[in-house]
Parts: structure tokens; C-alpha cells; sequence
């Protein structure tokens, strides 16, 4: 009996497939697969000493290292690029190649 359900659902599963029937074919997926879990795990404080495990402190910690992380100031000497040598320009490489080269 169990053996006959599987071979059902995988055949209606295939047609799903076979008919691009995206919808009915990621349903009859989770019918043979079981809901998803979404569990949240617990995240640090920035120091340390606090654990977060409701969502809302997660999603809030989360946030301030990433704006920590994105928006950090860089301290660059602009005038470093002064210092870089100069290459010679190579105008060979601006013409395109010849049938013969392709």
C-alpha cells in the first residue's frame, strides 16, 4: 500500500513536471517532503554578554552590524594614487584583429 502511494505521487509528480505546472509540482513536492522549519537562532550582543533569541532582537542586532559594517569609513590618503608608476600605453592592443587572428 505505502509502495503504491509513492509510485502514484511520483508519477503525478512527473506530470507536473512534464507540463511546467510549477505551482501543483512544488505542492505535491512538500506532500512528500513535509512543511519546512524556520527556526530562528539565537545571536549574540555586540559585546558579547546578551543572547538575543527573540526575532525582533535578532533582526534588530542584525541590522546594526550590517550598518556598522556598510557604512564604515575608510581612512584613504587620496594622494597614494600620485605614487602608483605610470605603464606605457601598448596602442597595439586598441586595434582589433585581423580575420587571419580570429
Amino acid at each position: 500500500m505505502e509502495n503504491s502511494w509513492w509510485i502514484d505521487k511520483a508519477k503525478e509528480i512527473q506530470q507536473f513536471a512534464d507540463s511546467n505546472d510549477t505551482h501543483n509540482f512544488y505542492n505535491a513536492i512538500k506532500a512528500v517532503y513535509g512543511p519546512s522549519h524556520h527556526s530562528v537562532h539565537p545571536v549574540r550582543s555586540k559585546d558579547g554578554s546578551t543572547l538575543f533569541k527573540d526575532r525582533k532582537d535578532i533582526l534588530s542586532r542584525w541590522a546594526e552590524h550590517l550598518r556598522e559594517l556598510l557604512n564604515c569609513v575608510n581612512p584613504t590618503d587620496p594622494s597614494i594614487l600620485d605614487k602608483l608608476p605610470q605603464l606605457r600605453v601598448l596602442a597595439n592592443l586598441d586595434t582589433r584583429p585581423s580575420f587571419e587572428e580570429v
